[in-house]
């Protein structure tokens, strides 16, 4: 089972030239770990073997809670990743932003002659329900006073990041032409 919580690329989010304090505050419980030995989410329940769990995991008595934002490339991928709603929005939001600047810096590193195709296929990455998703997740992180400052500075990153897309299609399109 491969997990539908979104990693944050380093490298992409290193481009976006942010900080977000709050993010880096988000903790999770997590049984496990010691050593380089992987981490595991602890069930829900009483139940400790069930489907859709980890076998591996421990019961919550024995977690302890870790910044998920260190912790998350040690975490079972069979391990589901649960958050409240508005971390977890904050969380997806600076996914989803740093993997658009992933997508970009790939885009301006290609060295392929740029062509229609190459338009094509760069412009078909983008959703049209993009910015009103990320606008949802920015404003349910804003509905926790905490986040809020982390989800305005993500907010500006993804107005750059936007107008850095809409500069590169621009320049594209001309050699294209």
């Amino acid at each position: 089972m491969d997990r539908s919580f979104p990693k944050i690329s380093p490298r992409g989010f290193a481009g976006l030239g942010i900080t977000l304090p709050a993010l880096n505050e988000i903790r999770i419980a997590l049984t496990g770990g010691r050593g380089t030995a992987k981490f595991h989410v602890p069930p829900s329940d009483l139940r400790r073997y069930h489907h859709g769990t980890c076998q591996h995991s421990k019961p919550a008595a024995q977690a302890s809670t870790y910044p998920l934002f260190e912790v998350f490339d040690r975490v079972c991928r069979k391990c589901a990743i649960i958050l409240p709603p508005a971390p977890d929005a904050l969380w997806r939001a600076t996914a989803f932003a740093a993997h658009r600047r992933d997508l970009l810096d790939q885009a301006v590193a290609d060295r392929e002659p740029r062509t229609w195709l190459g338009y094509a296929r760069n412009a078909a990455r983008h959703d049209p329900g993009d910015d009103e998703q990320f606008e949802q997740w920015l404003e349910q992180a804003r509905g926790d006073a905490a986040l809020t400052g982390d989800a305005d500075v993500l907010d500006d990153a993804w107005r750059r990041l936007t107008s850095d897309f809409r500069t590169f299609f621009g320049h594209l399109r001309h050699r294209v032409s």
